[in-house]
């Protein structure tokens, strides 16, 4: 989603506003994947904020259900693998099948 002023994000980043942004989203469960979120989290200070997270226990409805999740990430994981790309651009991440062509 090339972002514009006009558009919202929705339960974090799940939903967008104006809802006709979310046509092709199957909803929780469905198999058609409607974008890809390019997060920042991954960033190298994510280790220390992992922790910092963990304690403030403000993720949803049942924080403690990702204690497991900050410990990980706290542990500096390599999240590198052999099908790892350089990020080129969405019509890449088309091609590779991860979000389907949208024209709004």
């Amino acid at each position: 989603m090339k972002w514009q002023r006009s558009y919202a994000y929705v339960n974090s980043t799940h939903a967008l506003l104006p809802f006709a942004l979310n046509g092709l989203y199957d909803g929780p469960g469905g198999d058609q994947p409607a974008g890809v979120l390019l997060h920042t989290k991954f960033l190298p200070e994510i280790v220390s904020k992992s922790a910092t997270e963990k304690q403030r226990q403000q993720h949803f409805h049942t924080p403690q259900d990702f204690d497991h999740y900050y410990d990980d990430v706290a542990a500096a994981p390599d999240l590198w693998t052999e099908n790892s790309q350089q990020y080129m651009g969405p019509d890449q991440l088309c091609r590779l099948g991860l979000m389907p062509k949208l024209r709004l």
